[in-house]
This record gives structure tokens, C-alpha cells and sequence, in this order.
């Protein structure tokens, strides 16, 4: 049997290269992920905050509380039995 050709691109270890820590898990992956994209976002300016600030009280305003979901049920009337 012939061997693979070795890639040296996909080689992790070598020479100019520092050894490969172990993989993180995934909440240290999102607790990383979430801080890099914090100091990462835009800051709004005041308009636009001013202008989300009016766009939520308007969305509670007009909102309908408890309404929607499926009806209750109505109980059936009673059959009344004809005597003979």
C-alpha cells in the first residue's frame, strides 16, 4: 500500500508554530464570543436611542394584553329526555 503525501499545510506542529492548546468548551466559547462582540458594537447616538426609547413605549401602549390563544371551551346545555 502507498502512504498519504504529507501536507505541510495542515500540520500543526511545527517549527515556527507554538504547540495547540485544547480545545475551549462551549460556554468558555460563548463567554469569549459575547465579550468580543460587547466591545465591539457601535454606540448609538442619542437620537437613536432617543428614537428605540419612543418606538418601545409605543409598541406597549398599543399592545392588547391577555388577548389571543385558543377560546375557552363552552360546556354543552344539557339534553333535556322527552317523556313517553
Amino acid at each position: 500500500m502507498k502512504s498519504k503525501p504529507q501536507n505541510p499545510g495542515h500540520d500543526n506542529k511545527g517549527p515556527n508554530k507554538p504547540a495547540a492548546e485544547p480545545p475551549l468548551g462551549a460556554k468558555d466559547h460563548y463567554q469569549r464570543e459575547k465579550e468580543r462582540r460587547a466591545r465591539n458594537t457601535p454606540v448609538d447616538s442619542e437620537a437613536m436611542a432617543q428614537a428605540r426609547r419612543e418606538y418601545k413605549a409605543l409598541l406597549e401602549t398599543s399592545a392588547q394584553k391577555g388577548r389571543g390563544g385558543r377560546p375557552k371551551k363552552q360546556p354543552k346545555p344539557p339534553v333535556e329526555e322527552e317523556e313517553e
